[in-house]
């Protein structure tokens, strides 16, 4: 298997892990609905319709682009570098912010509090896994420019 048939099978079963905890987080999000007492149900429900879409919608999307990357990466250089460019930026700045998070955390915890020091570590592995994901498309996406014999410059 060349280099570029492994980067873009491991880039689309990476994006169906990612549908899947997307839609997990979706069913577990409206699955939380019914510990709301029955007097709020109404209102969390309105508060919490468009994220659930968003991570529906979402759901398709990342499973219609491993799709697509499976059968030809190639074909998938373009959406790849315009999806994940800008989402390794964010995983970078997310790893930047969780560790911030965490160090805060620290010198809290020395003062005796530190009780969001969890948060800053949930903000770091997200940030991991999307640098991880992001960086795996984008190497996909350059990889296939590549092989396809463009060798233009990719302005991430």
């Amino acid at each position: 298997m060349t280099l570029l048939g492994l980067l873009s099978r491991l880039t689309a079963l990476a994006h169906v892990g990612l549908a899947l905890g997307a839609g997990l987080l979706a069913l577990r999000t409206a699955l939380g609905l019914v510990a709301v007492p029955a007097a709020s149900r109404a209102g969390v429900a309105a508060m919490l319709a468009l994220p659930i879409t968003l991570m529906l919608a979402s759901v398709v999307g990342l499973l219609l682009l491993a799709r697509r990357v499976w059968r030809e990466p190639a074909g998938a250089r373009g959406l790849l570098l315009g999806v994940h460019a800008p989402l390794l930026g964010l995983g970078v700045l997310m790893i930047a912010y969780g560790r911030s998070a965490q160090t805060a955390a620290a010198r809290s915890a020395a003062d005796g509090g530190g009780l969001m020091g969890g948060f800053g570590d949930l903000v770091l592995l997200g940030g991991l896994a999307l640098t991880l994901v992001a960086g795996c498309a984008v190497a996909c996406a350059v990889a296939a420019g590549r092989s396809s014999g463009r060798h233009q410059s990719v302005g991430l």
